[in-house]
């Protein structure tokens, strides 16, 4: 029998099968028997018409599951690659402002990551109505230093005295403390939940404590002498704003070194 005048059936035809056969059909300008006859072959075995294994319809799905899978495993894929891009972008974003906010010299907080630190203190100290306390600290004849041993060494002092003021805000008023580095050498200490008398006790404390310890060159172990730093202490009143509270402190610090350095005293009361 041959193929264009063989009988048909769609005994052995798959649904998906019959439809893509039908939008083939439909490509080839036949109706379907029309196609199907075109298509057929017989089968000795089972004895009725079916579309062969290797048909073209068969195939026709089976490249388009194929395809199918190709796209969603490339979408998949692609999905991926661009989640662990913005992973990657969002990490550099982070890491670069949080560069932007640090000292590279001493690690602490720079101008701009001091400015935004303390503002959000002052914020949660007047929302909470607890006291705030903010010391400006120069290290005391910072020129001699410098002068005398050179500035590689000026900036090993300047990170020894950092490294003391964070770790001694930290350990005085918790998590909440910080120390920032205002400028050349010097520094400002925010100490949330601490007053004016018991704040300026503990920067008096800090500044005993690196008084008395004798800097050492590293390559060599000479010695460098003692540093000492003098300091002023404001405390934040209602309706402060970052400005007025550092330059209260910083009146307070100038004071000291009037009086003659290696000193801390307090913001004068009005």
């Amino acid at each position: 029998m041959s193929a264009a005048a063989a009988p048909w059936s769609v005994k052995g035809i798959d649904p998906k099968a019959r439809e893509v056969a039908k939008d083939l059909a439909r490509r080839s300008g036949m109706t379907l028997g029309e196609w199907l006859n075109s298509m057929i072959m017989e089968d000795e075995e089972e004895g009725y018409a079916t579309l062969p294994r290797r048909s073209q319809a068969a195939e026709y799905e089976r490249r388009n599951r194929s395809r199918r899978l190709d796209d969603a495993y490339e979408v998949e894929d692609s999905q991926q690659r661009i989640s662990a891009s913005i992973d990657v972008i969002a990490a550099r974003l982070e890491a670069a402002e949080r560069n932007a906010r640090a000292d590279p010299l001493t690690g602490l907080l720079n101008r701009r990551g001091l400015d935004d630190a303390l503002a959000r203190a002052v914020k949660q100290a007047q929302a909470g109505g607890q006291p705030l306390a903010v010391a400006m600290i120069d290290i005391d004849h910072f020129k001699r230093v410098n002068d005398q041993w050179g500035h590689a060494i000026g900036d090993e002092v300047l990170r020894c005295v950092a490294t003391h003021l964070s770790t001694h805000a930290r350990r005085l008023a918790g998590e909440a403390g910080f120390a920032a580095r205002h400028g050349g050498e010097e520094f400002l200490v925010a100490l949330p939940g601490l007053g004016l008398r018991e704040a300026c006790a503990a920067i008096d404390n800090a500044r005993a404590v690196l008084a008395r310890q004798v800097l050492r060159r590293a390559d060599d172990g000479a010695s460098l002498g003692r540093v000492s730093f003098s300091a002023g202490v404001a405390l934040l009143r209602a309706g402060d704003t970052v400005e007025a509270i550092i330059d209260r402190a910083d009146s307070a610090l100038y004071a000291a070194k009037r009086a003659g350095r290696d000193r801390v005293l307090p913001e004068r009361r009005v």
